[in-house]
């Protein structure tokens, strides 16, 4: 929230509720802000001061009990391991954490941070549909070719995390990670030069990008990773 003493009251009195947070709002936190909301809204108002306790049930702040709540109640969702994991550099590591948690700066995010654009649509494709991630780096015509021409195929209805999953299983390799981050990045790469560069994107660019981008991570991955991984580049070329 944008004031962390705000009061029930007060809060109740804001005529539009979400200017009570910062923008923009990820997708989970849009679900957790709807669900306050309709909470919120639905409270009887009486004449009681508001009482500010901890979620332990007391008024009394404990660093243990704090500590236990937080650390008994987190979290992570495993891509945020492999991400980390992985032997991409870390500006790839940067931008893939940028990726999953809906941090990228595409059309769709500018549009909730209230920024004017002339057009929200996709430039990659035909379809005129807002560019959100998922639709530019998943469910896009030029995306789903760049991904097929490695030889990675996944069912659009899912989620951006539920794909980096099943590519996961498809790929059939540990370096599983490296291949998902570098060909993300490449697809980005070609939606800015044609954005900012006016260099038309290419499927076929695309790929030999991720292909000279991957041989250069050869010389960083781990052991365990050879000769597999030098075989599996020289079979997608």
């Amino acid at each position: 929230m944008i004031k962390d003493d705000l009061t029930l009251y007060a809060a109740l009195q804001t005529e539009d509720f979400q200017n009570l947070f910062h923008l923009p709002l990820s997708e989970h936190a849009f679900e957790q802000f709807n669900e306050l909301h309709t909470y919120v809204v639905a409270l009887q108002q009486t004449e009681m001061a508001d009482k500010w306790t901890y979620i332990w049930g007391n008024a009394i702040f404990s660093s243990v009990k704090t500590y236990k709540q937080l650390s008994g109640f987190k979290r992570v969702d495993p891509a945020h391991t492999w991400l980390w994991k992985s032997s991409c550099q870390q500006k790839h590591k940067v931008f893939f954490w940028l990726l999953i948690n809906d941090r990228l700066n595409t059309r769709g995010l500018l549009r909730r941070k209230n920024m004017v654009l002339d057009s929200y649509a996709c430039e990659m494709c035909i379809l005129q549909r807002e560019e959100s991630l998922r639709h530019l780096l998943f469910r896009c015509n030029f995306a789903k070719n760049c991904w097929a021409s490695i030889g990675i195929f996944y069912p659009l209805h899912l989620q951006p995390l539920q794909i980096i999953k099943r590519m996961k299983r498809s790929l059939h390799v540990s370096f599983y990670m490296e291949v998902i981050i570098l060909m993300s990045w490449n697809i980005w790469t070609q939606r800015n030069n044609w954005l900012f560069n006016e260099v038309y994107p290419s499927v076929q660019r695309c790929k030999n990008n991720f292909k000279k981008d991957f041989s250069m991570l050869i010389h960083r991955a781990k052991k365990k990773y050879f000769p597999r991984i030098e075989l599996w580049l020289q079979q997608i070329s």
